[in-house]
């Protein structure tokens, strides 16, 4: 029997960050996706995007995700 495949998962979103949002490098990293592999092997999400209301798109590079650790 083979592995299961791999399960991505958005688990959390952190959309506003704290204070005002000036554009600044330090308010931009308080916003970010956190994606998760719940599988039990890697998973390539080259050429996968991410797209939030306001159009934004986030394309991944060449990129693997490993699979979360217990």
């Amino acid at each position: 029997m083979g592995s299961a495949p791999a399960k991505i998962r958005i688990t959390k979103i952190y959309f506003d960050s704290p204070g005002d949002d000036t554009g600044s490098n330090t308010s931009l990293n308080a916003e970010y996706v956190v994606i998760k592999n719940t599988g039990t092997t890697r998973k390539a999400l080259t050429g996968w995007t991410l797209r939030d209301a306001s159009r934004h798109v986030y394309k991944f590079p060449i990129f693997r995700l490993g699979r979360a650790r217990a």
